[in-house]
């Protein structure tokens, strides 16, 4: 994981806690969190809803890479547009 000079707010933490997408223009990632460091796993995607639905498969991805993500917040993330999108581990 990246070492993050600010992190980025969660949209979307997972879980089974029914959420309201996003309604902002971005680009929108599911990203992991360990403290202060910051995994951007899958994304960009330009639709909050389509990030949604792929938390669990970023959440299986870093756990068949790192066993410890166990222990890792995973959640969305939006990135404004005005900032160049941060490549992420997996793809989309």
């Amino acid at each position: 994981m990246a070492a993050a000079t600010a992190l980025p707010a969660f949209l979307y933490g997972g879980g089974s806690q029914r959420v309201i997408p996003d309604a902002r223009s971005g680009n929108y990632y599911v990203c992991c969190r360990n403290g202060e460091r910051v995994g951007w796993l899958l994304g960009p995607y330009d639709d909050h809803s389509e990030a949604i639905e792929n938390v669990e498969r970023g959440c299986d991805l870093a756990r068949q890479a790192d066993p410890f993500a166990v222990f890792y917040e995973i959640g969305t993330a939006r990135v404004d547009p005005s900032v160049d999108p941060p490549c992420s581990v997996f793809g989309k």
